[in-house]
């Protein structure tokens, strides 16, 4: 007998609930030694309406929510998005961030029938197993990856592994 796949999340975390699972999960990549990879994700539409502009991130949070892995934590924090990645490793991560880029490329269709061009700049960083990390930590340096992939231009992403490797 064949199972039925799972239906995707209801919604998309808001960032206290957010918090707390990537507290969680944070403690379990260290005791477990699995890798974990955080991404933020700021949106940008191109040309908006002022409804365009409200109903925006709902198109963006109900595209996360179809493409991720049902174990992957996505939530909305302010007018950005992160999403936590358990089990997911640097390479992992950026070929996420490439998928993201790909299926955000071109018009959105937002929940009240709008349509919009939406462009996103991702910024990603990536612990490996057993790593001692901080909730903050993690936040910063994403916050740091997106200033960087924002400063590229739409549609692009910046690893915080790679800005921290040119500092050396």
């Amino acid at each position: 007998m064949l199972s039925q796949p799972s239906s995707p999340r209801p919604e998309i975390y808001d960032e206290t609930v957010f918090k707390l699972l990537m507290d969680y999960e944070l403690a379990r990549s260290q005791r477990y030694a699995t890798p974990v990879s955080l991404l933020r994700i700021g949106l940008t539409l191109i040309n908006p309406t002022h409804a365009e502009a409200d109903s925006a991130p709902a198109a963006l949070a109900s595209m996360l929510n179809l493409r991720l892995r049902g174990a992957d934590i996505p939530a909305r924090i302010g007018n950005e998005f992160a999403i936590l990645l358990p089990n997911t490793n640097e390479s992992a991560s950026r070929a996420v961030c490439e998928r993201l880029l790909r299926i955000t490329l071109g018009t959105q269709h937002t929940p009240l029938g709008f349509s919009t061009r939406v462009t996103i700049c991702i910024g990603a960083t990536t612990r490996n197993g057993g790593q001692p990390a901080t909730a903050s930590q993690l936040m910063q340096e994403a916050e740091s990856a997106l200033k960087n992939a924002r400063a590229r231009g739409p549609q692009t992403f910046h690893l915080y592994s790679d800005t921290a490797l040119r500092g050396r």
